[in-house]
């Protein structure tokens, strides 16, 4: 053997010259699945190896959208557990299950695993623990008579506590009830022992910039609001039973919950700040905001008819992550912010889903107009759409919409626009995806996985006439009418695709055989039940 040969004959056995032991690669390209070598040295040789299965299908190398998997992490440490595989896709749920209620004025926010109460936990006497110094302390219990606010002496009132308040106070509440003071127009801190035994009736109306409340039950009063925040406020550890208004101010709420019985819980003409709270709405919407800014992190919004979260006209989110929706019926998430090429909304690691038993009615996403991104979205149960984009430009990243009924898993209606990379659509009918006249839709890595590919209507992926679809490196498959149907006058452009085990591969509508092109050039066809391509 020439020496100038040697190296090129090691290569291929999967040798080293300077070793002389086998490398270790691992197999985790279309390449490395089709060079006949054992790369990782494991036993299995390209499509028969595990690793590869997301660039093979049924023992052959296709050309196919990156495997789909189940969340492991999120940065608020949101994960998905695996219910089942099928050996290329994982049916993931969230872990541990949202649907877990708590009780007994607990919560559970995202990312959590246990139930608590919100805020501190509830001190062995009458009065909120305090180890800070330097501060004034004025004590309040109800029914006292006769105090200067000192412990043993305390206020029977807020009202009387805040007349001789100095700026900066802190109006320490013993357990008990105790009357909303009206407005608060002076700067100070109201803390009670804990919050679900320290109750302020309301409504508890703040007015002074740098209020700070903590460890209390709000009560609603006559007028459905607990809490009306008109002025810069930083409250943590509540429990507020009614609505909380927001306007012409910022509201920081932390580690809190929300029970409203009617209208809107959350409010914010204003910014607002919301970390580790849960919102139950089940009278109406649960978090609405418009002309402001949002930022959250760690937020549960359940039992809502309307909308979970409507971001409105003039609002925008700093930072949106962490969120779970779980609508009684309605729509989780409404995108209406403003038209402009730079997004309004980001939101990340986001869940809408909709109980087992379907709503009436039900969309996890509408968007209507401005620039979203959505990534690590996981949108399932749907009695219609997962994601509905009417005039809207939405960015779609790592995102799973699963079980769809009756609108399909994504519909793109006209002058809207979804860019995706990465999106699985699963069981979503009648449409995985539908692109309506005038809308666009872009993908890399599209992966459309029908509930059977006998059932009765099943499209996986449909463009109407008028509209543009673009997809690189997608799969579908199992649908019972086409894997894929487009009518005429389509702006298609199709790469690196597969359809597979549906009723037909591909449908044309009638007069459309521009499409013929680009659905046999880089498009590979594989045990559809009738015929790969049809002409309708």
């Amino acid at each position: 053997m020439r020496l100038g040969g040697l190296p090129l004959a090691l290569a291929l056995a999967g040798c080293t010259l300077v070793t002389g032991l086998p490398s270790v690669e691992p197999e985790e390209s279309a390449a490395a699945c089709a060079n006949g070598t054992d790369d990782d040295l494991d036993g299995a040789v390209d499509c028969a190896d595990d690793s590869c299965h997301a660039f093979c299908w049924d023992g052959s190398l296709v050309v196919a959208p990156a495997v789909t998997e189940c969340f492991s992490d999120g940065p608020l440490g949101l994960a998905f557990r695996v219910v089942d595989t099928d050996g290329r896709h994982q049916r993931c749920e969230p872990d541990p299950d949202p649907a877990q209620r708590c009780g007994g004025g607990e919560h559970r926010v995202p990312g959590a695993i246990d139930c608590r109460p919100p805020g501190a936990a509830c001190p062995e006497g009458e009065w909120p623990a305090v180890t800070e110094g330097g501060v004034p302390l004025l004590h309040v219990r109800p029914g006292a008579t006769g105090g200067d606010g000192s412990e043993a002496a305390p206020f029977g009132t807020i009202a009387e506590a805040l007349a001789v308040a100095p700026l900066g106070a802190r109006v320490l509440l013993a357990r008990g009830e105790h009357d909303a003071p009206g407005e608060l127009t002076r700067r100070v801190e109201l803390r009670g022992a804990c919050a679900n035994e320290t109750t302020v009736r309301g409504p508890l109306v703040v007015e002074a910039d740098g209020v700070v409340l903590s460890n209390l039950r709000l009560v609603a009063g006559d007028a459905g609001h607990a809490l009306e925040v008109h002025a810069a406020t930083d409250a943590d550890g509540l429990r507020v039973e009614g609505t909380v208004w927001v306007e012409g101010a910022r509201l920081a709420l932390t580690d809190a919950m929300v029970i409203a019985g009617e209208g809107v819980a959350v409010t914010a003409r204003d910014g607002a700040r919301l970390e580790l709270v849960e919102v139950t709405a089940s009278g109406e919407s649960g978090v609405d905001v418009e002309a402001s800014t949002l930022w959250a992190r760690s937020v549960a919004i359940r039992e809502t008819v309307g909308t979970g979260l409507r971001l409105g006209a003039g609002a925008s989110t700093d930072e949106a992550a962490g969120l779970v929706l779980e609508p009684a019926a309605g729509v989780g998430v409404e995108l209406a912010c403003d038209e402009g090429a730079e997004r309004c909304a980001e939101l990340e690691d986001l869940i809408v889903r909709f109980p087992a038993g379907l709503p009436a009615s039900g969309r996890g996403v509408v968007a209507r107009s401005g620039h979203a991104r959505l990534r690590r979205a996981y949108l399932a149960r749907t009695l219609q759409s997962g994601l509905d984009v009417e005039a809207a430009v939405v960015e779609l990243e790592d995102s799973t919409v699963e079980a769809a009924e009756a609108g399909g898993g994504i519909r793109v209606g006209p002058d809207g626009e979804v860019l995706a990379v990465r999106v699985f659509l699963r069981n979503d009918r009648p449409r995985g995806l539908v692109v309506e006249e005038g809308g666009r839709f872009t993908s890399i890595d599209l992966d459309v996985l029908g509930s059977d590919r006998t059932a009765t209507g099943d499209i996986c992926v449909e463009a109407a006439e008028g509209s543009s679809l673009w997809m690189t490196r997608f799969v579908l498959e199992s649908c019972g009418v086409c894997g894929l149907r487009v009518d005429r006058g389509v702006d298609l452009v199709l790469r690196d695709g597969l359809i597979a085990r549906s009723s037909r591969g591909a449908c044309i509508g009638r007069g459309a055989e521009y499409a013929v092109g680009e659905l046999t050039s880089t498009v590979s066809y594989r045990d559809n039940i009738s015929v790969d391509l049809y002409q309708e």
